[in-house]
């Protein structure tokens, strides 16, 4: 299965957010220089602050998710983040899915999908992501849960009046979360090293004997990734050629395979120079 991990955490919102990472006798998630246990971590409107080994709970082992909520706003409202298959693919990918407290499914135009399911299910690479929540677009237009109480069917029974709240409530986080791919948002400065896994046929035992839970050895390719371009070092035909490479399209290879990007930092130094 594919390994989620939040990388950082924004809040471009005027709302103040709260998360409570799970339980995981692997991990000690930190946000900043502080622990999350088992208490709310409050997220204010403007913070901004990068997370070390907080990661999103797979289905099949969590009890609990990894739970968001918003500050001031019903207890029932709080969502349940989880990594798992969905009915949509028929299983194939893992996906980053939403729930409500009950865990029924929820909001499902805003899951994300992580990756393909690895070989008889097994830990897979690393997708590293931030989360920023941000105030919905179109705050006067009927949400999804304004829109599927007025699909009802008259036939069945109507909604109970604080249960729809709720799910109005849980809806608006769900508009406000923003999952997306740290190398997809970082600035252009950012300086990432590509991993990848030496052929194909060393994905399967990458994935066993390297992994965010088990570290021992692996078969691996790296490149650097810099504006855009990736810097790799390849053998050549020819041994009195330079073996330095640059690709205008990173994290592609006809022989080696994309396993996933750490980020470095960034760096001061301009594009041309």
């Amino acid at each position: 299965m594919v390994v989620c991990q939040l990388v950082r955490i924004r809040n471009v919102s005027s709302s103040t957010f709260f998360v409570v990472s799970a339980k995981d006798p692997f991990y000690a998630p930190r946000i900043g220089d502080q622990l999350c246990g088992e208490d709310a971590f409050e997220i204010p409107p403007g913070f901004d602050s990068a997370c070390e080994a907080f990661v999103v709970p797979w289905a099949a082992t969590t009890m609990s998710g990894l739970i968001i909520g918003e500050v001031g706003a019903a207890e029932g409202s709080k969502l349940r983040c989880c990594v798992g298959p969905c009915e949509i693919d028929g299983g194939s990918t893992d996906w980053l899915r939403l729930h409500l407290t009950s865990w029924e499914a929820f909001a499902l135009e805003h899951w994300l999908p992580l990756g393909q399911r690895h070989f008889l299910g097994a830990i897979g690479g690393v997708v590293e992501l931030q989360l920023t929540f941000r105030d919905p677009l179109g705050s006067g237009s009927p949400s999804a849960a304004d829109a599927e109480l007025a699909h009802q069917p008259s036939w069945e029974k109507p909604m109970d009046p604080v249960e729809a709240e709720l799910r109005k409530a849980s809806q608006h986080i769900a508009e406000c979360m923003h999952f997306e791919r740290e190398s997809f948002c970082a600035p252009a400065n950012t300086v990432f090293l590509n991993v990848y896994d030496l052929a194909s046929a060393a994905s399967i035992p990458n994935a066993m004997l390297c992994n965010s839970v088990v570290k021992s050895f692996g078969a691996f390719h790296a490149a650097v990734e810099i504006y855009g371009e990736e810097w790799g070092f390849y053998r050549q035909a020819d041994p009195t050629e330079c073996g330095i490479c640059r690709s205008r399209q990173p994290r592609r290879h006809h022989v080696h395979v994309y396993r996933q990007s750490v980020n470095l930092g960034t760096t001061r130094f301009t594009d041309w120079q």
